[in-house]
């Protein structure tokens, strides 16, 4: 009767051994699909893709400047320095700068 008992402990044993190489197997494809499922999910709400090959890109870069010097001696008023007037010592000068820049970029799919 002990032998019975043995018997049926390791034929339980082989059959869970079974069953979990088998799990353990279709890990890799049951992984594969749900990462398939959620690619073709993703494709469906971005909707098309950005492909170099049939798009145009446009770059505009704008820049301007605007710069007044002043020597020493004379006075200015407004101009880029506001509207203030103010005595600029001999030998000196001063140089007001005023620039702007501007970027737009735009694509277009094809």
């Amino acid at each position: 009767m002990r032998w019975r008992g043995s018997q049926s402990m390791l034929e339980y044993a082989i059959f869970l051994a079974i069953i979990m190489c088998a799990l353990l197997v279709m890990q890799v494809y049951v992984k594969r699909g749900y990462q398939g499922r959620l690619k073709q999910d993703s494709d469906s709400i971005s909707g098309q893709h950005y492909d170099s090959s049939s798009s145009t890109s446009l770059s505009f870069l704008n820049t301007s400047v605007e710069t007044e010097s002043y020597t020493g001696g004379s006075t200015y008023e407004g101009g880029l320095a506001g509207d203030t007037e103010r005595d600029i010592p001999p030998g000196t000068t001063v140089s007001y700068t005023n620039s702007s820049t501007s970027f737009k970029r735009a694509e277009r799919m094809q």
